[in-house]
């Protein structure tokens, strides 16, 4: 009897182990996941900044780029920004555009739901008292133990505004 129990409580206690390591390796894993994804973000935006100055080479630059860029028709992971040699913006895959999308033929869901609820004027979670009360502390501490985050207004100097 006292060798079964002894058995078991040495499985229990295995299973314990195995219980808390697995996620513990699993958040360990993360930083690793996040390095490899950036790593292949960063690989797929050198290759499509290569493809796009292949196919601007020998060409007039300006017309080219929109013209590429508005055949893209917003369907790239990233923001495509074409600048000549004078830091001169000539085309902004932002500044295209948006494509038209055609409603579906049935009727829209939505539509059927606003007709049947209350005319209530919706308010956005951020004006509601409960949101403010939650978000407050949360501030604070953000505030006081994240050290500041870096200014990176320099990301819109081509936007041509």
């Amino acid at each position: 009897m006292k060798l079964s129990l002894r058995k078991i409580s040495v499985k229990l206690m295995a299973f314990n182990i195995l219980l808390l390591s697995l996620p513990m390796a699993s958040l360990l894993y993360l930083d690793t996941y996040e390095r490899q994804l950036l790593i292949a973000h960063e690989n797929s935006m050198i290759q499509q900044a290569r493809i796009m100055s292949a196919a601007l080479s020998g060409t007039d630059i300006e017309l080219t780029a929109e013209n590429i860029i508005e055949n893209l028709n917003r369907r790239v992971d990233s923001r495509i920004r074409v600048v000549d040699t004078d830091g001169r913006l000539l085309a902004d895959s932002s500044m295209s555009p948006e494509p038209e999308i055609q409603p579906p033929l049935s009727v829209n869901l939505l539509d059927k739901i606003s007709s049947y609820s209350s005319s209530e004027p919706v308010t956005a979670a951020q004006d509601r008292l409960l949101y403010r009360f939650a978000v407050y502390p949360i501030n604070v501490i953000r505030k006081l133990i994240f050290p500041p985050s870096p200014d990176l207004g320099s990301g819109e100097y081509y936007s041509g505004k």
